[in-house]
């Protein structure tokens, strides 16, 4: 398997690393592997997410994601040997607890450089056809995760709205 990490040079945020080769190499079939993506989403990302007021800005953030995903300049899909599909609960959290650390920190890196990631999950619905088209044996590889990986716009981020950490740390309880 080879890896899946296209490298952004320039930090032109609009610079589509061969936008084309992307869409046709992640996506099937260049635009219509776009579209065929989109189709995929839910129609209406806040219906999620409709439970909690608090959840309106991932909400937003979906979909701004469904509607420029044609634009992202690279993908990130990391993978994993093996499948969980069918395995007992331990494997499975065995199996997740160690490629989320790692993406995670990806990311963390990848934002210390002034790149934006997001994980999503969009290949789920997709990930046998993906995998095909990756070349990935869908059998013996799972695709963990699809991270849209750009230069951010601005740098006026601020934390997230966060629990307070008294309500969901305990000691002995």
């Amino acid at each position: 398997m080879t890896g899946l990490l296209q490298v952004v040079a320039e930090a032109d945020h609009d610079t589509a690393v061969d936008a084309q080769f992307l869409a046709e190499r992640l996506l099937g079939a260049g635009a219509d592997g776009v579209e065929h993506l989109q189709h995929q989403m839910p129609p209406h990302p806040e219906a999620v997410f409709a439970h909690a007021g608090s959840m309106e800005r991932i909400s937003d953030g979906l979909r701004h994601l469904y509607e420029n995903v044609h634009r992202v300049p690279a993908f990130v899909i990391p993978a994993v040997e093996g499948r969980t599909d069918e395995a007992p609960v331990l494997d499975q959290s065995m199996t997740w607890g160690s490629i989320l650390p790692a993406v995670w920190g990806f990311m963390l890196a990848a934002r210390a450089r002034g790149l934006g990631a997001v994980w999503t999950t969009a290949q789920a619905p997709l990930e046998r056809e993906l995998a095909g088209v990756l070349g990935v044996p869908y059998e013996e590889v799972m695709l963990a995760a699809f991270i849209p990986l750009a230069f951010t716009i601005g740098t006026d981020f601020k934390p997230a709205r966060r629990i307070a950490r008294e309500e969901v740390l305990h000691w002995d309880r």
